[in-house]
């Protein structure tokens, strides 16, 4: 279907046709050059069908998947020839697999991408009845890839052009029609408000997504601990929030000076569900969709 390559070369991201057929394979396949391996990410535990991609223009590990809903997903089951819908990926005998180069088989909805993702099931499909275009964004880590977070399109945009932190540019075919141009911009969700951090925030930022995505919170604390600005903290409190790392989000709350938003969380601990907790803390933040779901 396609092929893209990250801005150094290292890495290339494909999407698959299913087999006689002109639906899009719910698994994107990463094939690092350094590494000389493949990693996957099934797009069925998130809802959705997977119909473009795009690296980031500076950033080599992160790229933009652009998706649909997932009614592609029951109709692909249909398709003569393909009802288990599976790929084969071949590593050669100098890969990490330690097999010998032997092909591995990735079925949609098998739960093998689910096991690796790192990522949690239920925030994974909060955008699968989302309408129109959803872009993912996502880090390939030198372990697996991760969703880092969803980015519902506006509507009237027909497609991802391509990213460069912290701006998404999608395509708006109609706007020409009206005297203007056909390429916008929209700013991910983790950097509103922070469009024009300098560049060492901003790599500070992104290597703190990168850490929280893969659990890695320790160095996600070391990334960011020279920043100052609380607006920064302020917004990483809320990407914790986001991914239910209260532990996180109670020390980039001290960092801003936010007393209340800190106490909350230490008060919040004495709730038995996790979901709970989280909801208790967004209200202090003003977070009220983030508490609703």
């Amino acid at each position: 279907e396609s092929i893209k390559v990250n801005c150094n070369g290292t890495k290339v991201s494909v999407l698959f046709v299913l087999p006689g057929s002109a639906t899009t394979h719910t698994v994107l396949v990463v094939y690092d050059v350094d590494a000389d391996c493949f990693r996957s990410f099934d797009f069925a535990q998130t809802g959705r069908v997977p119909e473009a991609h795009a690296w980031d223009h500076d950033v080599p590990m992160m790229f933009g998947v652009q998706t649909v809903t997932g009614g592609q997903l029951e109709a692909s089951a249909d398709v003569a020839g393909a009802p288990a819908a599976s790929v084969k990926v071949s590593r050669s005998a100098s890969g990490d697999r330690g097999d010998g180069g032997a092909p591995t088989t990735m079925s949609p909805g098998d739960g093998t991408e689910d096991r690796n993702s790192g990522i949690d099931t239920k925030n994974a499909r909060k955008e699968a009845n989302t309408p129109g275009l959803v872009v993912f964004t996502m880090f390939a880590s030198p372990e697996r890839i991760v969703l880092q977070e969803s980015h519902p399109i506006p509507a009237g945009f027909e497609a991802l052009l391509g990213l460069s932190v912290p701006s998404l540019y999608v395509c708006k075919k109609a706007a020409v029609a009206e005297g203007g141009g056909v390429c916008f911009s929209v700013t991910m969700r983790d950097f509103l408000g922070m469009e024009q951090v300098d560049p060492a925030t901003k790599s500070a930022l992104l290597e703190f997504n990168l850490h929280l995505a893969t659990g890695n919170v320790e160095e996600a604390f070391r990334a960011v601990k020279s920043i100052k600005n609380p607006e920064v903290w302020e917004n990483m409190a809320h990407m914790c929030i986001k991914s239910k790392r209260l532990d996180v989000a109670e020390m980039c709350l001290g960092n801003m000076g936010h007393v209340r938003g800190a106490r909350a969380v230490r008060d919040a601990s004495r709730e038995p569900e996790l979901d709970a907790r989280v909801a208790t803390v967004a209200v202090h933040l003003g977070l009220n969709d983030e508490a609703e779901s």
